[in-house]
């Protein structure tokens, strides 16, 4: 029966058939690939799709080394996408999206990803090593310090874990030395555990950096206090 002749439902099947054909033939025929994918988007037949996805993957082991570079990440990553997104299968898209890290270790969709994924499912441990991996892959010391403080919130507020926390918030101003979140969290651990000398440290290093008169004048008021009180030193708190 000519094509033409054929309703849409009926020539869908057909279609996929002379789709899958042609990449039987020529497995980097782009063209044929995102047909097939944009047939069953349009049909909505994610399951479908993550099959052709993965017989797509597959068909790999035998391709030309030049086009399984083509097509392997891309595929994993659309894999990845559909089962995250239109599936509703965690664990499987951590699998799929940990497949992509497999072969692109610093890919950061893959990294952001699985950092959702991880967050919603409270594996902090893991969503740690997934910032380290995005601060160690950062391009400047300003984006790495970015991802160390989320470690050091995790540390803080999920995992309470205060030494380690206060660790990864010094790391952060390694980083960036003016990064105002980073100090205000260390002052509160410092004041929280009674480490008044640290405390003036993170106070003092926040009054050059504070720009607003009246900010600055309450940080050294409070490094006055802590001098002459706690500290038992009023002649540092008069330098103050």
């Amino acid at each position: 029966t000519p094509l033409y002749t054929l309703s849409l439902h009926d020539a869908l099947p057909i279609s996929l058939a002379l789709y899958r054909e042609a990449l039987a033939i020529d497995p980097s025929l782009l063209a044929a690939r995102s047909a097939l994918e944009r047939l069953h988007e349009a049909e909505g037949n994610w399951a479908e799709l993550v099959a052709l996805l993965e017989a797509d993957l597959g068909d790999l082991a035998e391709a030309p080394e030049a086009a399984a570079r083509k097509l392997h990440l891309s595929l994993l990553q659309r894999r990845a996408e559909l089962l995250e997104e239109h599936l509703d299968a965690p664990e499987r898209a951590r699998q799929a999206w940990e497949d992509v890290l497999a072969v692109a270790p610093s890919h950061l969709p893959a990294l952001r990803a699985l950092g959702r994924i991880h967050a919603a499912a409270g594996r902090w441990e893991a969503l740690i090593g997934l910032f380290r991996s995005e601060a160690d892959a950062a391009n400047d010391a300003e984006g790495a310090a970015e991802y160390v403080l989320r470690i050091a919130g995790i540390l803080d507020r999920r995992l309470e874990s205060p030494d380690e926390a206060i660790a990864a918030y010094r790391e952060v101003l390694t980083l960036a030395p003016a990064h105002l979140p980073a100090m205000d969290a260390l002052a509160r651990l410092y004041r929280d555990r009674g480490d008044h000398e640290s405390l003036v440290e993170v106070l003092r290093a926040e009054v050059a950096v504070r720009a607003a008169p009246a900010e600055r004048a309450a940080l050294l008021v409070e490094v006055g206090r802590l001098w002459e009180g706690p500290l038992g030193q009023p002649a540092q708190a008069v330098e103050a």
